[in-house]
């Protein structure tokens, strides 16, 4: 299980890198290897902006219920999911606490 999530996206020949520290909760992109954004997320969610070619993009991150980091400009998805990995995980971990949860009721119900 590897602490540092990244995904790399191609758009407009721009190359970038999207980090996600586990450990620290840091999320960072990287922008043809320049870092652009640097945020930990401590609580629900961050929002913020970046700069690719000389305009202005909005990143959003929510945390909760599930994963969801998007790139985005004057309200356009451009990048819908910046983290595959991190958003399958998230899913995986509410599905099974769902899983999980419904198996201790139906216990608790014929015990």
């Amino acid at each position: 299980m590897n602490i540092m999530q990244e995904q790399e996206h191609l758009f407009h020949s721009t190359r970038i890198l999207c980090r996600y520290n586990r450990f620290t909760s840091r999320f960072q992109i990287f922008v043809d290897d320049e870092l652009k954004f640097d945020r930990l997320l401590v609580l629900l969610g961050k929002t913020g902006q970046l700069s690719i070619n000389g305009e202005k993009y909005d990143v959003e991150i929510r945390l909760l219920p599930l994963w969801r980091s998007r790139l985005t400009r004057q309200g356009e998805v451009i990048i819908d999911e910046l983290l595959e990995a991190r958003r399958r995980s998230s899913i995986v971990q509410v599905v099974g606490g769902a899983v999980f949860a419904g198996i201790r009721m139906i216990f608790r119900v014929f015990s």
